[in-house]
């Protein structure tokens, strides 16, 4: 124990880089002028017409969810300093490390009504009973860490930030559960928005912290969208690991002498200081040598670093939302008998009738990656770190397949078939028609190609366009630098023999007018899609025969000289450097198109003005009882607005559309002065919202007694979750 507890308290020191425990949490109000300005108050009004009116013909109830800050933070953006003037240790860190936020917009009465609730975890109120000037942050206290927000004796906060799947059994009303990529998935009350209980106990999870942390909120890797299918009631959520030989476990399970802590901290800064210009490989490569030189771990050598598939599993999860329920797992090896190694994450999971398809997606969630902001306070230090734990995103995509049928109850084995060769291209979002005609799949996938969404903008970034800082509205916002097109993708996958069915296999790659005013359907920086039916837990779509997609566009804000060096040497460009930066340099604008799968063309498309962004998107249907009711869009949108000083006022709004004529524009735009959002995430759509009554329920106090029992300092932990974590989940 002391010794767990020697190298907690060296982490400690080390991830906080002298940090005064003593800060007060009361920080400077953002002005709301700010691009990336954000509200996180608990809202229940109405909202307000704009423009046209609120169509009759709309019904149901809209979800979306999103990041919207620390518990420190008021909100968004992460303010600059502290009321001492000292500077902010969550400045400049990424907006994706922000507590979740869900939006309920019910549209079945005459007035569509909001309300809007922060997404309350075991690890939220860990969070807020230690955050910023109370008794318990010097021992407990969150610090984000790049991608992530951790506690040094407590572990990694789950901020259920990311995405909502309905869910329901065959006897329930139809749920939410709200997912995260390094977490478990929650969950949550469709009509209170309630935080419920988390999906398995924490023993049935796989654990992707190394083995000397463990810490009651441990790293778990997972998916943000599992999988559910509407006819056999089944959600399928990936688990897995690839920990073993990560940066992490170079250090060794041994006692840190706690007079070396400060030792070991400057050696580091010095050798950062002095290989800070380097390249990238000589960065990594020094580093890596110096923590296997001074905290190395015996059993790993260095050249296990670069092995993948050293210390990895793939577990997938089947859960009915039985009471009572242990989860059916499955450990996956694939059709050599090879453990399955994800190098970056499994951010998306799709199904079909007869298979489940998984994938290694473009989306950095790996650990290594996952932990940054060491040294907030050394901007040229910050600036290595980063050299050392980031790299391209693979320029393809592998996917697995696992066949329905061999997931055969207490078999505790499966395959997944590898594809021969991959998707040649980058892929962050997917979803498969459900019917796979003589054993083949059908993927869209939304194809990032050379852009880096794990990425942010730091406040140390140099922008490529003007070779200045950055603009310092854009810091902590992702670093959107697209440096190719983006493609959607239409593939055709022989589930049997793991091929590519070429021939019937096509992309969407198109630039549009970009020498005119008129951009029309394009693919700069596919964002979000919606579909009929997508996510729903009644039917299952047989055929997607139509899709809307958001472009993005290009900014010049965005796009910095440490992503434009990163991907210049991008292997499958379309477009050249010389273009994308000229392109770039000028801006495209935001856009929605819809797409005919069948040909993989775009026609219908809508443009928005400078300074407007669509976030999210949704496909509504038009009440059934209504004849000729109207299909929509339901659509999240920061509406900048140029104000007499050329000054941009930015308020985020909902704009309705009539799917079939995106053209004419929005039917309807609405808001709440409560509510400002500057990027929500993933949406989804009810017929109407009822209690949650699934009958699977975890006991937290239980649950995570049973993860602290071992932990050193396990007294003083538990009297801290008695009192601080507990009393909000006495249902349990």
């Amino acid at each position: 124990m002391k010794i767990l507890k020697a190298i907690w308290t060296f982490l400690s020191k080390l991830f906080k880089g002298g940090e005064n425990p003593n800060r007060k949490h009361d920080l400077p109000e953002t002005k709301p002028t700010n691009l990336l300005y954000t509200t996180r108050a608990e809202v229940d009004g109405p909202l307000t017409i704009l423009t046209g009116t609120f169509p009759e013909d709309i019904y149901g109830e809209f979800y979306v969810i999103y990041p919207v800050g620390s518990v420190n933070s008021g909100g968004l953006p992460f303010p600059k300093t502290l009321p001492d003037g000292s500077r902010n240790p969550e400045y400049g860190t990424p907006i994706m490390n922000g507590d979740g936020y869900a939006v309920r917009i019910s549209m079945n009465s005459e007035k569509p009504m909001l309300k809007a609730r922060l997404l309350k975890t075991p690890s939220y109120y860990a969070d807020f009973a230690s955050r910023y000037g109370t008794p318990h942050h010097k021992l407990f206290g969150f610090s984000n860490m790049g991608i992530s927000r951790m506690s040094a004796l407590l572990g990694s906060k789950n901020p259920l930030n990311t995405a909502l799947t309905p869910f329901n059994t065959s006897t329930s009303n139809t749920t939410l559960i709200a997912g995260y990529d390094v977490g478990r998935p929650y969950i949550i009350d469709p009509v209170s928005l309630e935080v419920i209980t988390p999906v398995g106990n924490s023993d049935e999870w796989i654990l992707a912290s190394p083995d000397f942390l463990p810490w009651p909120f441990p790293f778990i890797q997972t998916t943000a969208h599992p999988s559910f299918d509407p006819n056999t009631k089944e959600l399928f959520i990936s688990n897995y690991s690839s920990h073993t030989y990560t940066l992490m476990n170079t250090i060794k399970r041994g006692e840190v002498p706690q007079d070396k802590h400060e030792h070991y901290k400057n050696k580091f800064l010095e050798l950062l200081e002095e290989i800070k210009d380097e390249e990238i490989h000589s960065i990594r490569g020094k580093v890596l040598h110096f923590f296997h030189t001074h905290f190395g771990n015996k059993n790993a050598k260095l050249s296990d670093l670069s092995d993948p598939e050293k210390g990895s599993v793939l577990q997938l999860m089947r859960f009915t939302g039985a009471k009572n329920e242990i989860m059916e797992k499955w450990l996956l090896h694939d059709q050599y008998g090879n453990p399955i190694a994800i190098k970056e994450c499994m951010h998306q999971t799709a199904l079909t009738k007869d298979y489940i398809l998984l994938s290694d997606t473009s989306f950095k969630f790996a650990i290594d990656l996952l932990i940054q902001n060491f040294f907030p306070n050394n901007p040229g230090v910050e600036t290595a770190v980063r050299k050392v734990l980031s790299k391209p995103m693979l320029p393809y995509t592998d996917c697995y397949i696992v066949k329905r049928k061999d997931l055969i109850d207490g078999a505790g084995k499966a395959t997944a078939f590898k594809l021969t060769s991959p998707i040649p291209v980058e892929t962050i979002h997917y979803s498969c028609d459900y019917e796979n005609p003589d054993g083949k799949i059908t993927m869209y996938g939304m194809q990032n190609a050379a852009m880096c969404i794990a990425e942010w903008i730091r406040d140390f970034d140099i922008s490529k366009i003007t070779g200045r800082p950055v603009d310092e509205n854009y810091i902590s916002l992702f670093a959107l630098g697209n440096m190719d097109i983006s493609r959607l993708g239409k593939w055709v996958i022989d589930a049997e023999t793991a091929t590519i069915v070429e021939d019937e296999s096509k992309e969407f790659i198109e630039t549009g007018n970009t020498n005119e005013k008129n951009l029309g359907p394009n693919s700069w920086s596919i964002g979000l899609y919606a579909f009929p039916h997508m996510l729903s837990a009644d039917v299952a779509l047989d055929k997607i025969d139509r899709l809307w997609f958001v472009s993005n566009g290009l900014s010049n804000k965005t796009l910095t000289e440490f992503i434009f060096n990163m991907y210049k040497d991008y292997p499958n460009r379309k477009i050249s450097v010389e273009e994308i930066l000229k392109v770039t340099e000028k801006e495209m604008p935001s856009c929605m198109s819809r797409l005919d799968t069948a040909t993989m063309t775009a026609s219908d498309y809508y443009q928005c003005d400078p300074y407007v962004y669509f976030r999210s998107i949704q496909y509504l249907p038009g009440k059934p009882d209504m004849p000729n009711a109207r299909e929509f869009l339901f659509t999240t949108v920061q509406n900048g607005r140029i104000q007499p000083d050329g000054s941009v006022d930015y308020r985020g709004e909902y704009w309705i559309f009539d799917a079939n004529d995106l053209a004419a524009g929005p039917v309807c735009t609405m808001y709440n002065p409560d509510v400002a959002f500057c990027f929500t995430l993933h949406s989804c759509w009810l017929p109407e919202a009822k209690p949650n009554n699934v009958e699977y329920q975890v006991n937290i106090g239980k649950d995570f007694s049973t993860l602290i029992q071992d932990l050193p300092e396990r007294d003083q932990i538990e009297t801290f979750f008695k009192e601080n974590v507990y009393p909000y989940f006495t249902k349990t």
